[in-house]
């Protein structure tokens, strides 16, 4: 209550409840002397607040929180954070400290004056500015009951004393949980317990009690009839006191002090609300979106230690396949291949997978063969290798006739005679539709490649059985050449991964190949290489360590460019590069990634293209994950909130892609 509530209270008088109108002659509110520190208490509550919350919680979480040996803490290497929370943390609370003691100061010097300390109290923590209306049963609290009342001066006052005591428990509890920590006394769990608990309970009183009062103050003003007739007293309180301050005015000049214009304060009032409504959409939908690439880059950036390792070690084996004629094109291979993927499935999938050119409807392996298959059907046709020279059953024989006898055992020789692999052009419906997302490219299935592998393998061995050694060792190599064009050619990692293991699978099948025909030098060879490199690759596991969030988009776009990394890889991490470098910083968010994003992608054009399907491809991918229809179906206020922020455009491509998701 300010001077003119002082005054109005001071001048009313009695009137007849019976009639709607309040009596509101009584003492005049804040008492005197204590007018500097009505409803002061609240800043400094909120600026403890906000220190505890920039200088606390950080040390807390990085003190309390238990750590590996080997690990930085929760800020990794950014040290730069804690010290500048430390620092605007302290510049905080310190403020606020410095506030409430002056508060304490002035309360003091109110007792020594004679006031008590619960008035003291009541007028500090009197932030709505109507406790001596409260207190007196004035106003709009003329009809509430004494008893409702005192209960409402109680949760006031309860409710004040909570929220500064828990503002205040926050750093003295950290302190002391932590030098008692310090002295083995205590664990990372009791500092978060002593520190966090009884804030955290103090809140809760606060909270209840502010609530509490809340509602008792909302049953007492929900009278309409007793809101009209405060009013209606207010408004001649105001013309008796304009006529009496006009009369003062006269000679000053200032006859605007007693002109209403309520519309000048409503529309300045408006104007706060727009003003903050034009600062808070642009600042959150920023921050919003400046914070999915770090938050995507946390959970999604890939790591592919393991499938390049594997890779690697096949690349020893790359001198067993056969060398290319170069009488099929890159087309006819990939149709092969695409061929191969498709061996007795039903359906496939329409939207982005092409149908193969070459159908073939019959399993590799025929059924009901139990009897001669024991285990898995790759064991069976390798383990053929020692059984040949003893001789095959003619059951077994014949059914091995079977098997070599599918007509898609010449896909793999057309593969093998090719330069290259066109596996993109083969696999899908090019140019890719602009209503799609990477995350629907279908994902083949490899089940037809494995079991074609091992019907191959089969095959070799009944042509080492027919006396045909030279074709047989052919058609093992074909495997190899198979393996092969899929590490090199393959669009994801899924392609480099079936790769590998399909060179390992022919790399076995030559070595019991070199063992049955008495090559045993080489058998012995190439065992002690696949022995070797199997050994290499498990103890590289146990060493290999991986890249941070940050430490892997920093290698990405090099990894790119480099021919040396199986390609599949470089696809994958061309298409996330491509979606998170645009959002990783809020520099990038607003203004673009730059000139040396856009150098990167006409190096990574030149480095990944050699044919329209990879370009294709690149065009594809260099949107992003989430660029396609579903930019179209993002809620309204989203759409609305990136176009006020970043113009129609929707600014680069990160908030074009948060439209997407």
């Amino acid at each position: 209550m300010d001077r003119k509530d002082e005054q109005s209270l001071a001048d009313n008088v009695d009137a007849d409840p019976k009639q709607g109108t309040p009596s509101l002659k009584f003492l005049s509110w804040p008492p005197p002397g204590l007018e500097a520190v009505q409803g002061k208490l609240w800043p400094p509550i909120a600026l403890i607040a906000l220190g505890d919350v920039t200088l606390i919680l950080p040390l807390l979480w990085s003190i309390a929180t238990q750590q590996e040996p080997w690990s930085f803490g929760p800020f990794g290497g950014n040290w730069w954070i804690p010290l500048l929370t430390t620092f605007v943390g302290l510049v905080v609370l310190l403020n606020g400290l410095g506030r409430l003691f002056g508060l304490l100061r002035l309360a003091a010097k109110a007792g020594k004056r004679g006031h008590g300390w619960l008035v003291v109290v009541q007028v500090v923590a009197d932030f709505p500015r109507d406790t001596g209306f409260l207190i007196q049963g004035a106003r709009l609290f003329s009809e509430t009951p004494p008893a409702k009342r005192s209960l409402m001066l109680v949760t006031r006052v309860i409710g004040a004393g909570a929220y500064i005591l828990a503002a205040l428990w926050v750093p003295l509890g950290f302190i002391v949980s932590l030098l008692i920590g310090a002295r083995g006394l205590l664990g990372p769990a009791g500092v978060w317990f002593i520190t966090v608990a009884p804030a955290a309970l103090l809140l809760l009183v606060g909270l209840l009690s502010r609530l509490l009062g809340r509602k008792l103050s909302w049953e007492a003003n929900r009278d309409g009839t007793l809101r009209a007739a405060v009013d209606e007293e207010i408004c001649s309180q105001i013309a008796e006191w304009n006529d009496e301050s006009s009369s003062m005015r006269k000679d000053l000049g200032f006859d605007g002090a007693v002109a209403p214009h309520s519309r000048s304060f409503r529309l300045g009032a408006l104007s706060v609300a727009l003003l903050a409504v034009f600062v808070m959409v642009p600042v959150v939908t920023v921050t919003l979106t400046g914070a999915v690439g770090t938050v995507l880059a946390a959970i999604a950036v890939p790591s592919f230690n393991n499938p390049q390792a594997r890779v690697a070690v096949a690349e020893m084996l790359r001198h067993h396949k056969l060398e290319p004629d170069g009488s099929v094109t890159a087309e006819q291979a990939g149709e092969a291949l695409h061929a191969l993927l498709s061996v007795n499935l039903d359906t496939h999938e329409r939207v982005l997978d092409r149908a193969p050119v070459r159908v073939y409807g019959q399993d590799w392996f025929p059924d009901d063969v139990d009897s001669l298959i024991s285990g898995s059907r790759g064991n069976w046709a390798r383990g053929l290798f020692e059984r040949v020279g003893r001789g095959l059953g003619p059951d077994e024989r014949a059914y091995l006739a079977d098997v070599g006898a599918h007509p898609a055992h010449a896909e793999f020789r057309t593969i093998a005679m090719a330069d290259s692999v066109d596996i993109i052009g083969a696999r899908y419906v090019l140019p890719f539709p602009d209503t799609v997302t990477p995350f629907e490219l279908p994902i083949p299935s490899f089940i037809a490649i494995r079991n074609g592998t091992d019907a191959h393998v089969a095959l070799a061995a009944l042509q080492l059985s027919q006396g045909n050694q030279s074709r047989a060792e052919e058609t093992i190599r074909e495997v190899i050449s198979l393996g092969f064009a899929m590490i090199d050619e393959g669009s994801s990692i899924i392609d480099g991964m079936m790769g590998a293991r399909v060179v390992d699978v022919g790399a076995q099948a030559l070595e019991l190949l070199f063992g049955a025909t008495g090559r045993t030098d080489e058998a012995e060879s190439l065992r002690w290489l696949r022995t070797g490199m199997e050994a290499a690759l498990e103890r590289a596991a146990v060493t290999r360590t991986g890249f941070d969030a940050e430490g892997a988009l920093r290698m990405m776009p090099d990894a790119v460019l480099d021919e040396t990394v199986l390609r599949g890889v470089r696809w994958e991490y061309f298409l996330t590069f491509a979606t998170l470098a645009p959002c990783v910083n809020l520099n990038n968010v607003v203004f673009g990634p730059g000139q040396s994003y856009e150098q990167w992608l006409e190096d990574a054009e030149r480095a990944l293209v050699r044919r329209p399907s990879d370009e294709a491809m690149f065009r594809f991918l260099e949107k992003g994950w989430f660029r396609g229809a579903g930019a179209a179906e993002a809620p309204v206020w989203i759409k609305a909130a990136l176009r006020f922020t970043f113009g129609e455009a929707s600014g680069g491509t990160c908030a074009a892609q948060l439209g997407a998701m």
